[in-house]
């Protein structure tokens, strides 16, 4: 079970939209933030040598993700826009150890982004690993909720189409417009087909109604047919399905929306 669960890992490590430098950086932040966790509470209790390790341990996470930023910002037209756009990322690199925890924003974005790549089980790269994740916590909160009540409406949808009679529903609405039926059939019949040729002979003049007549009757009982019922309800429970299935691949797309700008900029998958 422990080695399937490792060959997972393993499998999908290659196809993540992540860099071994990336994980290295968040491995990093997530053992500063535990070491000023626990300095908060027990530092009384903590040697000096401890607490002077872990403030040069925090300085120096806070100058690696600092040269980071300051690399990425770096040949970018829009400067100011992309600090705006990750004020998170500024504040976190502040030397002051509380302001640390906004870098984490970061590694749950990327986490985010990480669950959602393996729920879709999407393992081209080449298709996400040039876009920047670009998304609020707010608009994730939003769309999550909203993509939650239309999945389980499509799931109610679906249990009422299960049950639908696709052929008694169809006939009444067929009977109902019947002449209409017949008078497009038959101008059908006169107008495009050879037997038009042949009725317009006195001697066939009621031939295209008669054939026009049959030809709705049987359209009508053709539709009423339960072999037709039940292919409308298959499509119908097929394309419902292929809904659900774009909901869930839009969740991960919107996510990593590019534009045209960053796309030109290349790499940056580091929010």
């Amino acid at each position: 079970m422990k080695n399937k669960r490792k060959s997972k890992l393993r499998e999908w490590s290659t196809y993540l939209p992540i860099s071994k430098k990336e994980y290295f950086f968040h491995i990093l932040l997530i053992i500063d933030l535990l070491l000023l966790l626990l300095k908060t509470s027990y530092e009384l209790y903590f040697p000096n040598n401890l607490n002077l390790f872990i403030f040069f341990f925090d300085f120096i996470v806070a100058s690696i993700w600092g040269i980071e930023f300051i690399k990425r910002i770096h040949g970018r037209e829009e400067k100011f826009r992309y600090i705006q756009d990750r004020w998170y990322h500024l504040l976190g690199i502040f030397p002051i150890p509380i302001f640390r925890f906004f870098l984490f924003l970061i590694t749950l974005k990327q986490s985010i982004l990480i669950y959602k790549f393996i729920r879709r089980g999407e393992k081209n790269a080449a298709i996400f690993i040039d876009k920047e994740i670009n998304f609020s916590f707010m608009d994730l909160f939003i769309d999550t909720i909203s993509d939650a009540i239309f999945l389980r409406s499509l799931e109610r949808v679906n249990e009422v189409v299960e049950r639908l009679d696709f052929s008694k529903l169809s006939g009444p609405i067929l009977e109902s417009n019947r002449e209409n039926l017949k008078i497009v059939v038959k101008d059908s019949l006169d107008n495009k087909t050879s037997i038009g040729k042949i009725t317009s002979n006195p001697l066939f003049n009621g031939l295209s109604d008669q054939l026009s007549n049959d030809i709705t009757n049987v359209i009508i009982e053709t539709v009423e047919n339960e072999v037709i019922g039940k292919i409308s309800r298959e499509l119908n429970i097929k394309l419902l399905k292929e809904m659900e299935k774009h909901v869930k691949e839009l969740d991960l797309d919107r996510i990593t929306a590019q534009t045209l700008e960053e796309e030109n900029q290349g790499n940056d998958i580091l929010p």
